[in-house]
C-alpha cells in the first residue's frame, strides 16, 4: 500500500547516537504561512525512541568488558571480572531513571 508510512531505519554516526531517518522527512514543506514563514520545523536530531536508547545502552555495556575486562588491550585497566561486572550493572543502573539523550553513554 503506497498510503502506509515507510519503516524507520537506524543510521549510526561517529557520536554514537542513532538518528531516525524516514524518508522525506529532511525534506522543507512547501506550503507556508501568509508571512512566508515555513509551517514546519524539522528538528536537526530528533530525540530517539525508547526502543533506540535501549540499543544505545546495550551496546555501550557491551564495549564495558573489552575496556575494562581481564582481556582489555591496556595492561593497566585491566580488571577481575567481578569489577567488570559491577561496571555493567550500575551502568545500566544508571540508565534506568536517566535518558541517553541527556547523557551520552559514549561519554560514561
Amino acid at each position: 500500500d503506497a498510503a502506509t508510512k515507510p519503516e524507520p531505519s537506524i543510521e549510526w554516526f561517529a557520536s554514537g547516537y542513532a538518528q531516525r531517518c524516514l524518508d522525506g522527512d529532511n525534506e522543507e514543506a512547501e506550503d507556508q504561512e501568509e508571512g512566508g514563514a515555513n509551517t514546519t520545523s524539522v528538528l536537526p536530531n530528533p530525540p530517539l525512541i525508547p526502543q533506540e536508547e535501549l540499543l544505545l545502552v546495550q551496546f555501550y555495556s557491551g564495549k564495558i568488558p573489552d575496556l575494562i575486562g581481564p582481556a582489555a588491550v591496556l595492561s593497566r585497566l585491566r580488571r577481575d571480572v567481578k569489577v567488570t561486572a559491577t561496571a555493567v550493572a550500575l551502568f545500566r543502573r544508571f540508565y534506568l531513571s536517566n535518558s541517553a539523550m541527556t547523557f551520552d553513554p559514549k561519554a560514561m
